[in-house]
């Protein structure tokens, strides 16, 4: 079988089979048959990944699957304005964003189920957690390689509903069921966002096929596609505004601001699920489809522009609202959020293959420290406040080693993943195109601070746990090999994986991803060109705000000790700690409105359509009761009424007539 053509389309149906069948038979397998068995499906998903990555990377144009069929039914007006059916066909591509992403999420993802065998030993739902995490990595492989919108949403819509199930997986405590159907909901509306931009797309361009929209603005010829020419101008109002449409479905997905506060609730599930959502595969979903749109976007760049702004604001927010926290995870959480802003500043500046390099290098560390939480809590017996733990670098030293190279790799020091990909980042949008100079410069020093605040609270954050004295009551102990080995492989990944972002490092054009996304949007190229000691100086000052960073979390604990509570309890920790009270500003202008209005509705159906209602009934009862008198079954009494009724109706006449 040919591989380019066929075989790479397996890659979703292996989980998915996983998920039919721990669904049907799950219950009756012993554990820790459904871990290994759905472990064992990633797996091969991830070979093919890598078989489809290596024939992919040394070609410019896109791997296209031929095994299509009619998917939805479309009619487009031609020249003469008679309607033509062009159906939508169901098909994936693999090219090479597709097959990078496809490689993150199908190799943490084995990763993140092996940690989860040990994770979720003896649990009660043990089968049916892996049937829906192999449903989870189903779906997103669906969403990256989606050759159109429509089945693109397929996928998204797939991981929004496996997100919710892994989420409340715990149902039975009411914060985990509560922040899945937070999060069901929130996403709904960047969802609802996201179909609005697919409407105005086929209306723009009379076809949803993604690299069919792509290959409109440029002169790149892609096999098996349809080049098609609409005239639709740089910068164009409906540009724009398709591209507003897939920034606020993107926004929802990867939790940007306004629509980012299910994203921390959202740890509340088991830490493999905080895992495999916060670091390697929904909340990339946003930054993955605005690359992945990258025509569209290229050529809006008043969209590209409040890309970058979102993303900036995001990451301060979640940054300033990380720095606080006492949750274990919840510290992380919120530094997804910030790092997912970074993310976005990247592919606003209109450096794709920035944001996903970022993606990648971010899957790396952000795995490793959620599963290096998930081995901390395991070994403390669930507990969760980091001030009621500390001195467990001797209690757990290999969960310390990886954690502090986690941490070091998501504060950006030197040579680990991290500062490779947040100096790529910073580097762009200090001579982006997009959103004038100005902005540019501004997005960055902003970069710059939220670079010197994640070092600090991230260094609070291994300091609370692995440094000082032990403060809690429980008897740590080190993970299993199941747990641990997994992290060894991720705190490697966090050590060498910036290197491939590194021109030219292991052989002429390796950096594949940035020269296929530079040729397919061609108007992202100007971005402004800066010497030698220029990019040397902004290196040194990413660097300096990293080690300022670490060295002022450091004083601060010196100073105030472990718990830091002397800026803690100030009114910045406190709004700190509440996430800038953004969620209860929703509560107040959403929530509340919107609880009122129910109330006052459901008291006017009790007291008002229910009791109307009720009295009505009640007399149409009432006089039912009454003429049931006459009616006894005696047929002589029915005479007699006949015949007074008569009378009275004769003696009615006759009067009338005298009348």
């Amino acid at each position: 079988m040919d591989f380019n053509h066929n075989l790479f389309a397996l890659m979703p149906v292996l989980p998915l089979l996983g998920w039919l069948v721990l669904i049907v038979w799950g219950k009756n397998m012993k554990e820790p048959t459904p871990g290994i068995l759905a472990s064992s499906l990633v797996f091969l998903s991830f070979v093919l990944a890598v078989v489809g990555f290596v024939q992919v990377s040394p070609m410019k144009e896109p791997l296209l699957n031929t095994l299509r069929w009619d998917f939805l039914p479309m009619w487009v007006s031609d020249a003469k304005g008679v309607l033509v059916s062009k159906p939508l066909q169901f098909g994936f591509a693999l090219d090479h964003l597709s097959s990078i992403m496809t490689l993150i999420i199908t190799g943490i993802g084995f990763l993140i189920h092996v940690f989860a065998i040990g994770y979720m030993h003896g649990d009660k739902g043990f089968s049916r957690f892996f049937a829906y995490l192999n449903f989870f990595i189903a779906m997103m492989l669906i969403l990256v390689l989606a050759d159109s919108y429509p089945v693109l949403f397929i996928g998204w819509e797939g991981v929004g509903v496996a997100s919710y199930l892994l989420i409340g997986f715990w149902y039975t405590d009411v914060k985990n069921s509560d922040a899945a159907r937070k999060a069901f909901i929130v996403n709904r509306i960047g969802d609802a966002f996201l179909m609005l931009g697919m409407f105005l797309l086929f209306m723009t361009f009379h076809t949803l096929n993604i690299h069919e929209i792509n290959s409109s603005f440029g002169s790149v010829v892609i096999p098996n596609v349809t080049t098609i020419s609409t005239g639709i101008a740089f910068g164009s109002p409906p540009l724009e505004l398709a591209a507003l449409f897939l920034l606020l479905g993107a926004a929802g997905k990867s939790a940007q601001l306004p629509l980012s506060t299910w994203l921390p609730d959202a740890m509340a599930g088991p830490t493999p699920v905080s895992a495999l959502i916060h670091a390697a595969t929904m909340v990339t979903a946003g930054v993955y489809l605005v690359a992945r749109s990258h025509g569209i976007f290229a050529n809006a760049p008043g969209a590209s522009s409040w890309v970058m702004w979102i993303g900036a604001l995001t990451a301060v927010y979640g940054a300033l609202s990380a720095i606080a926290q006492t949750d274990i995870k919840k510290i992380l959480a919120y530094s997804t959020v910030s790092q997912l802003g970074y993310m976005f500043i990247a592919v606003g500046s209109g450096a794709y293959w920035v944001g996903i390099f970022h993606v990648a290098t971010h899957a790396f560390f952000k795995a490793l420290l959620f599963l290096s939480s998930g081995s901390v809590i395991h070994a403390v017996g669930g507990e969760q406040d980091v001030r009621q733990m500390g001195g467990l670098r001797e209690k757990l030293p290999t969960t310390h080693i990886v954690s502090l190279i986690g941490t070091l790799a998501i504060a950006g020091i030197i040579p680990l993943a991290g500062f490779f990909s947040k100096d790529a980042i910073l580097s762009s949008v200090f001579t982006s195109p997009f959103g004038g100079d100005f902005s540019g410069y501004a997005i960055w020093a902003i970069g710059l601070i939220v670079a010197f605040l994640t070092a600090g609270y991230m260094w609070r954050w291994y300091s609370l746990v692995f440094l000082g004295t032990y403060r809690g009551h429980a008897h740590p102990h080190e993970s299993s090999s199941v747990m641990t080995v997994p992290l060894w492989i991720l705190a490697a990944l966090s050590v060498v994986g910036g290197f491939i972002g590194l021109p030219h490092f292991l052989g002429k054009n390796v950096n594949w991803l940035e020269g296929f996304l530079e040729e397919a949007a061609p108007n992202a190229l100007g971005f402004h060109e800066i010497p030698l000691w220029g990019e040397l100086i902004l290196i040194a000052l990413a660097l300096a705000a990293a080690v300022g960073g670490i060295l002022f979390s450091r004083w601060i604990i010196a100073r105030d000790g472990v718990n830091s509570a002397g800026w803690i309890a100030t009114r910045f920790g406190n709004a700190s700690r509440k996430a800038l009270f953004v969620d209860q500003t929703y509560d107040i202008a959403v929530s509340a409105p919107a609880k009122f209005i129910s109330e006052q509705l459901e008291l006017a159906d009790t007291h008002g359509l229910d009791r109307g209602i009720g009295a009505l009934a009640n007399g149409t009862a009432e006089a039912g009761a009454s003429l049931s008198v006459w009616q006894s079954g005696f047929v002589r009494a029915y005479a007699i009424a006949v015949l007074l009724g008569t009378a009275i109706l004769v003696g009615y006449l006759a009067l009338r007539s005298f009348a």
